[in-house]
């Protein structure tokens, strides 16, 4: 099949063919910015803010210098600079806990950026207003539970939807450089997320091989080599410093044979394998229940990197077995993640396309869908294990986003105005038989 065909194909089903958008505006962003930083600010004040796992809380204490009793740019997940930028303020200026507010920075500014592009879709004020507080449904909880990697993957596509969304106008270059800015972010807060997104959005960027669309592939792809460069430039950093290198892969052996991340990696199943190694039951329990550190000569990183390399589940001896059993588990995971209480609104979304007879829109929400699984699935292989809930609202973000940028929401506005109206009227009767 030619170029022209599959550009003509997927024009087809690129949602940008098929909503107005209106020029950049640089007042609209600035209402949208102030009303993101109230929102913002009312949940910080209103509710607690709590971390999400136990690995933001030690970077947290490794960059403020809890644990080395000075801060520290090895952040461990993150890229160094990031840790260095925030080691810089931990010295600088005390008595602030940076790492909390780099976080709430990174998903302030995603979250501004999403919500200004989905407001430059021209619509009603009233339809505005509904698709706002969608989107504000799929973001609270992220804000309230943080969790670097959720923040990455929120960056990551802000930084996409931005340029996908910005205007034609070359001159109007600010949308695409904030956007540059977001990917390059997100990269620095967790690569691998990076590596996801950029496979979630390729169908949109082959969208972007359109003529008028093609200098924006040039700013993504800056956005690409400024992230892979810093990453590397990340790994040569600990490479060069021994003791936070070993540190690192010492965590990275570690999280193959937790039993939260590995529910298949058991005592049963790896009876022989713990054995030679000289662990006890009660040793291997140890491991794969509780946080470990470098140092305990039994728990070795020549241990654990016996055990993952040996495992019956390792993705060294994959088999067409093993594959399907991945499959099956990663799909149960994705359904169970999409039966959270959290994102019932999905359902709804969904609910709303089929009233508004989308069908075209809902084909496409399936076929993302499917897509996604795929890219699920592959990730569930590399990583050798169950799918975390912060990597699937990664994986399944984008398809909310997109059911969102489908509804019309004019039916569901003027129901609402209805339903309004005749409220009022009968306050207006009661009112009057009153008097």
């Amino acid at each position: 099949m030619k170029l022209k065909e599959i550009q003509t194909k997927i024009e087809g089903f690129i949602p940008l063919q098929q909503l107005e958008i209106k020029s950049s505006n640089f007042k609209n962003f600035s209402i949208i910015f102030v009303i993101c930083l109230v929102e913002i600010l009312l949940l910080l004040l209103l509710l607690p803010l709590i971390f999400e796992t136990k690995d933001d809380a030690n970077m947290n204490r490794i960059v403020s210098g809890m644990i080395t009793s000075k801060p520290s740019e090895f952040i461990i997940f993150s890229n160094i600079l990031i840790g260095k930028v925030l080691k810089f303020l931990y010295i600088n200026i005390q008595n602030v806990n940076w790492y909390v507010w780099y976080l709430l920075f990174s998903f302030f500014i995603g979250y501004t950026g999403i919500l200004y592009s989905f407001s430059k879709i021209k619509s009603q004020l009233w339809v505005k207003i509904v698709r706002h507080l969608l989107i504000f449904s799929v973001f609270c909880f992220t804000l309230l539970i943080l969790q670097f990697t959720r923040i990455a993957t929120v960056s990551i596509i802000s930084g996409y939807i931005l340029i996908l969304f910005s205007n034609n106008d070359r001159k109007k270059y600010y949308e695409i450089i904030l956007g540059v800015f977001l990917i390059v972010l997100g990269s620095t807060i967790r690569f691998y997320v990076f590596l996801m997104c950029f496979a979630l959005f390729i169908p949109f960027i082959l969208f972007l091989l359109k003529k008028e669309q093609r200098f924006k592939l040039f700013y993504i792809t800056i956005a690409l080599l400024f992230s892979i460069g810093l990453n590397i430039y990340s790994k040569q950093y600990y490479a060069n410093t021994p003791e936070f290198k070993e540190y690192l892969e010492f965590k990275s052996l570690r999280a193959k044979i937790t039993t939260h991340d590995t529910p298949d990696f058991t005592y049963a199943n790896q009876k022989e394998l713990v054995k030679k190694i000289g662990w006890t039951k009660k040793d291997f329990d140890v491991a794969t229940h509780f946080n470990l550190d470098v140092g305990h000569p039994k728990f070795s990183k020549e241990n654990l990197l016996f055990l993952t390399s040996n495992s019956k589940f390792s993705i060294s001896k994959l088999n067409f077995k093993y594959v399907i059993s991945n499959i099956n588990k990663t799909l149960n995971d994705l359904l169970i993640f999409l039966k959270n209480k959290y994102y019932y609104f999905f359902y709804l979304f969904l609910i709303l396309l089929h009233i508004e007879k989308k069908w075209k829109e809902l084909f496409l929400v399936l076929m993302s869908f499917i897509y996604i699984a795929g890219i699920a699935v592959f990730v569930s292989l590399v990583m050798e294990g169950n799918l975390k809930s912060r990597v699937i609202f990664g994986l399944v973000l984008p398809i909310f986003l997109l059911v969102i940028y489908f509804l019309d929401l004019k039916i569901f506005v003027d129901f609402i105005k209805l339903k309004f109206s005749k409220f009022k009227l009968a306050n207006q009767k009661l009112i009057k038989i009153a008097i």
